[in-house]
């Protein structure tokens, strides 16, 4: 008789066997595939620059400057076996000193199940092509991109794609200044390139205001009262503001024009925007704010309006703004194709669109909220739009975050070409909370689902403005899901000085499954006052007693001033 251990031993072998063999078949499998596909590279502006390499050895070295076109499919190379791909691109060339130079310029993680489609349209490389000498100048450069493929079970491929593309670097240094003028009867457009950590030359910053382009989209908005649709700029010339808004308040006309709570929504996140409005009501009882809902028509129903109006309550002023997102669109190919076009649209909505539209002209002061936004606690609150007034608060927010790598490629390089571009060094703000130890980009960024700013902020701030318009050209929002969040906290930690932006952690806040306390209140307490929000069981919900994701080890976390 065989013991149970014996027995035990025998299923245990068995077991591993037939894990081995299985394994070894999906190997087998796709030992033979080559993992190759097609790749269209291009290059646009290349130029040498012949200043200090302060990251290596602070001698004067040639420093490449280039946008990249890059077009592949790379979703066929996904099979069974395949769990992710490592691209990276690679630029070559020759040098007296050395046979063959690599440098890598750009790289990208593709998981299983993400879209591998890539369409990139002039972009800045990813890390500085720097060479170690002054041998750039009129050298040839050859780029192609490669992947590791990173299987489930077998070797580790390395596949150089299927299509590479030539460049020669300029014979001449370019200066601080770089004219590309198209002479056909039109205005001369400069374009200026520059790098703001060089100390021995002259840097000429651009003026932020030529920066500005009004984009030819078909995004409109429409007046509540006269029914008349209106296009949608974003340039500084207030062609929207040279008559007075006016808007169909239901309950009573504002009192005061101070500030403006405003949601974007749909008419899915109905329920939750009734709970939203009511704690709304609740919390500024003392002193009600105007509530403005934006929407693609689908608070048009008269007895919806009435309700929301009915859960606000009678002493709050509630309008609503019919708007109109661009059909046929300028934007680049989706990356992230698995979220809705309409995720996008909220994006470019608060990230430039919002401070543009001319109901923001009756304002000071804005507040945004989701339907999804909850604020809480036992009593009201005291008006946040009067904190900020009489502290002369530019900006205010209540929770951090931290994005994922993955919405945020190419961001910091972009941020990082704009400071070039007017002649800006690094805040010490967006040193100590965007720049990890290491040198990376932190992803620390506000939780702007909550954000209350002064109107003029992103809107007749010129760098601020330039920053925006940069951001929109460049279609990253569309292209790779850049978010308003990590857009806005990025410019705002440059520009804006430290004690004019605060946390507002006086009473909690809930964003779908994530919320916070006010500053102070127990464990014991936190829970009951945010237990009728808890409504799904199914869900798994996360409360942050510092306000901070992950941790209040976030670099955001107690770096501004709170009020408690």
């Amino acid at each position: 008789m065989h013991s149970f251990l014996s027995r035990l031993n025998t299923l245990f072998a068995f077991t591993l066997t037939v894990l081995a063999v299985l394994t070894t078949g999906v190997f087998l499998s796709t030992y033979f595939e080559k993992y190759y596909s097609t790749v269209s590279i291009g290059v646009s502006k290349p130029v040498v620059k012949h200043m200090t390499d302060f990251s290596a050895n602070r001698k004067k070295n040639d420093l490449g400057v280039l946008q990249l076109n890059l077009d592949t499919n790379l979703d066929p190379l996904f099979d069974w076996n395949v769990k992710q791909l490592f691209l990276y691109l690679i630029a070559e060339y020759v040098t007296p000193a050395n046979s063959l130079n690599q440098v890598v310029l750009w790289d990208k993680i593709i998981r299983r199940g993400e879209n591998a489609r890539l369409n990139l349209h002039e972009i800045a490389t990813k890390y500085y092509f720097w060479d170690d000498g002054d041998y750039l100048k009129s050298n040839n450069v050859t780029l192609t991109l490669g992947w590791n493929v990173i299987s489930n079970a077998g070797r580790l491929i390395h596949v150089r794609g299927n299509g590479s593309t030539s460049f020669v670097f300029p014979a001449q240094y370019a200066s601080s200044r770089l004219a590309n003028s198209k002479s056909s009867g039109q205005d001369t457009i400069i374009i200026q390139r520059t790098f703001v950590h060089v100390k021995y030359l002259k840097c000429v910053p651009i003026n932020p205001d030529d920066e500005i382009i009004d984009r030819q989209n078909d995004w409109k908005y429409q007046n509540s009262i006269t029914g008349t649709w209106y296009r949608w700029g974003t340039t500084d010339e207030k062609q929207n503001h040279h008559i007075e808004w006016r808007v169909n308040w239901l309950n009573v006309a504002p009192v005061s024009y101070l500030g403006v709570i405003v949601y974007l929504t749909t008419r899915d996140e109905l329920n939750s925007l009734h709970t939203s409005l009511a704690q709304l009501s609740h919390l500024l009882s003392n002193n009600p704010r105007p509530v403005v809902i934006f929407h693609e028509g689908d608070f048009n129903d008269t007895n919806i309006q009435k309700s929301l109006a009915k859960t606000l309550g009678d002493r709050t002023p509630l309008g609503f703004e019919c708007i109109q997102f661009s059909n046929s669109s300028h934007q680049t190919r989706f990356i992230h194709r698995r979220l809705s076009h309409k995720y996008f649209h909220m994006c470019r909505f608060f990230t430039i669109m919002l401070p543009n539209h001319p109901l923001l002209t009756l304002f000071s002061l804005y507040w945004r909220l989701d339907s999804h936004s909850y604020i809480f606690g036992p009593k009201p609150i005291e008006d946040p739009f009067e904190i900020m007034q009489k502290r002369q608060i530019q900006y205010a927010f209540i929770m951090v975050n931290e994005e994922a790598d993955h919405y945020a490629a190419g961001l910091f390089g972009l941020f990082n070409e704009f400071l070039n571009e007017h002649c800006l060094k690094l805040s010490p703000s967006v040193r100590q909370t965007q720049i990890t130890w290491f040198g990376r980009y932190s992803l620390a960024m506000i939780f702007t689902n909550f954000a209350l700013a002064n109107v003029s902020l992103f809107r007749d701030h010129s760098l601020i403005r330039a920053w925006l318009h940069m951001v929109d050209r460049n279609g990253g929002i569309y292209r790779e899901r850049w978010g308003d969040a990590p857009i806005h906290t990025l410019i705002l930690t440059q520009l804006i000085s430290r004690n004019h932006i605060v946390r507002l952690r006086y009473f909690g806040y809930m964003h779908r499954q994530e919320y916070t306390c006010a500053s102070g209140v127990q464990e014991d307490l936190c829970k009951q006052q945010v237990q009728p929000f808890l409504k799904n069981t199914t869900l798994r919900y996360y409360h942050y007693q510092d306000g901070c994701f992950p941790s209040n080890q976030n670099l955001l976390c107690h770096y501004y001033p709170e009020i408690i």
